[in-house]
């Protein structure tokens, strides 16, 4: 969720342990393998290390803003700052202006940062001191989910960069645009046959054989928009288009 990761007692539904260190935004699903968790969060480009932008107190901004003195900041007071293009966004109770607490909300979420990490699970009560075994933070995506096959984690962004990382260290082996067809990526990457699938917005199915090195085996246009993650089970890869529902043999 944001800003944290929470782990929940099935039986109760209590919050056993957790982990900060999230942005406010965390749309992608967590991968676990052994007693490790890896995810990703994005909230803006502003949350990205040495991006992030001095937030002032509530009081400063009244003191400089508050035209009708009535203990709130309102869009119309302010000038052409990032707060105001992102006005609605900010005002939780939707009633025009924002209050000391919103404020303070605002401040948390423009400190947080955006990361790819790796969590150790286990323990209890606040583990972000122990169980953060690392955390990579360039070209971090916001919507697909990480892949980890065959000791390779995959993540690609929003407009194609990828990066293939070591899952032990979060060291990246190679980063740069996927290759062979320039898109838009909302589904998370999938694998198998010793081979990683990437979907584009435009349809465009990209294959690469597994491995840090992105090597890139085929593009396969479907010629229709797609935004859903493929699904795979039973030798087939299935695939949903804004049309058209597609079986693959693998």
């Amino acid at each position: 969720g944001s800003f944290r990761m929470d782990a929940y007692d099935l039986a109760t539904g209590r919050s056993v342990w957790w982990v900060h260190g999230l942005p406010s935004e965390v749309k992608s699903v967590p991968v676990l393998d052994g007693d490790t968790v890896y995810l990703n969060g994005f909230d803006s480009p502003l949350n990205d290390p040495g991006q992030h932008i001095a937030v002032p107190p509530f009081s400063e901004m009244l003191a400089q803003y508050d035209a009708n003195r009535d203990r709130a900041l309102q869009p119309q007071e302010l000038p052409d700052i990032p707060v105001k293009k992102s006005f609605a966004g900010r005002d939780s109770n939707q009633d025009g202006k924002l209050d000391g607490a919103e404020w303070r909300s605002y401040q948390t979420v423009m400190a947080a940062e955006n990361g790819l990490l790796a969590i150790r699970v286990g323990g209890a009560g606040d583990m972000t001191a122990t169980a953060v075994q690392w955390k990579y933070q360039r070209h971090i995506s916001q919507l697909p989910s990480p892949l980890l096959y065959r000791g390779v984690i995959y993540q690609i962004t929003e407009n194609g960069m990828l990066t293939t990382l070591d899952p032990a260290t979060g060291q990246p082996h190679k980063q740069g645009r996927l290759r062979g067809v320039a898109d838009k990526y909302y589904a998370s990457p999938v694998a198998a046959d010793g081979k990683v699938f990437f979907v584009g917005l435009s349809g465009a199915v990209t294959i690469m054989q597994a491995g840090p090195d992105h090597e890139i085996l085929s593009v396969n246009p479907l010629g229709d928009e797609c935004h859903a993650t493929p699904a795979i089970a039973d030798g087939r890869l299935y695939l949903r288009t804004r049309g058209l529902l597609y079986c693959f043999g693998l």
